[in-house]
């Protein structure tokens, strides 16, 4: 990400939770984003993901998973030692708690 990516993340975020208008469109962005991510997929690997779910699937539990890794972050969350203040430690921090939700997905998928 280019210098000063992590503060204009912060500040956009901060923006969009108190504008239902942005809010709603920051929603629409994710999906485009994870109707993309699939595209890329079905390219990629040859297949259909009207045929194989699992293709939509991952695509889902990749964007939720950065979701809530950005989510802890912003709001300074986490289990371990890694700057737990509000959007603090950069984009360091912000990919520790993306690794931390990605790695929560197969327990939690593990857990029900």
């Amino acid at each position: 990400m280019p210098a000063g990516w992590d503060q204009r993340f912060l500040r956009t975020r901060r923006l969009a939770a108190g504008t239902p208008v942005l809010h709603d469109h920051s929603l629409v962005s994710w999906m485009k984003v994870q109707q993309r991510l699939v595209q890329v997929l079905e390219a990629r690997l040859d297949t259909d993901s009207r045929e194989d779910v699992r293709l939509r699937l991952l695509g889902e539990f990749a964007l939720s998973a950065w979701r809530c890794g950005a989510r802890n972050w912003v709001a300074g969350r986490g289990p371990d030692g890694y700057d737990q203040r509000r959007g603090h430690g950069g984009t360091k921090t912000l990919t520790h708690r993306i690794e931390e939700a990605f790695d929560a997905t197969r327990k939690a998928l593990l857990w029900i």
